[in-house]
């Protein structure tokens, strides 16, 4: 699977068909040396680097997979994402994120305290995802979207400000 993905990418390089976007998360050329962390962090808290990664799915969905110290590979979620785009996922450090209390969370405890590298994943509406190791597993919860904008408003300001 890994050699039919990676023979479909150089052949979509090697054409001039593929953009970044197409197979990876939503890099700029400019911005990639500010913005480190969108392609690996350490998922899983154990001190090694885990590799982030976007799949495009025969469904039409975009697939995040994470391969978890260069060896276990997760297909974590599946978004639909418009043609030639990449889903708005961001790679957020350790910290505490405020539960979204809406129509859909079913545990509303507070906040959500992560002690590794985690996803924030941007869906329409206006709702935000986080996607973090917790119990051997990936969980995922309902974050407010002023923590998720705070995210991605520092992320464009570190890309602008070097």
């Amino acid at each position: 699977m890994l050699r039919m993905i990676a023979a479909v990418c150089v052949l979509a390089v090697a054409t001039g068909s593929a953009t970044a976007a197409t197979f990876t998360p939503d890099l700029n050329p400019l911005h990639a040396a500010h913005e480190s962390q969108l392609r690996d962090g350490d998922f899983d808290g154990n001190g090694q680097t885990d590799d982030l990664y976007l799949v495009a799915e025969d469904s039409g969905r975009v697939a995040v997979h994470v391969r978890l110290n260069g060896t276990r590979d997760l297909r974590i979620t599946s978004l639909e994402a418009p043609a030639n785009t990449a889903p708005d996922l961001r790679v957020v450090a350790p910290g505490a994120f405020d539960s979204d209390c809406g129509d859909y969370a079913s545990d509303c405890g507070g906040a959500i305290v992560t002690r590794q590298d985690s996803l924030i994943l941007g869906l329409d509406g206006g709702t935000s995802v986080l996607v973090h190791w917790q119990d051997g597993r990936f969980e995922q919860d309902f974050v407010r979207r002023d923590d998720a904008t705070a995210v991605r408003a520092l992320a464009g300001l570190l890309a602008f400000n070097p």
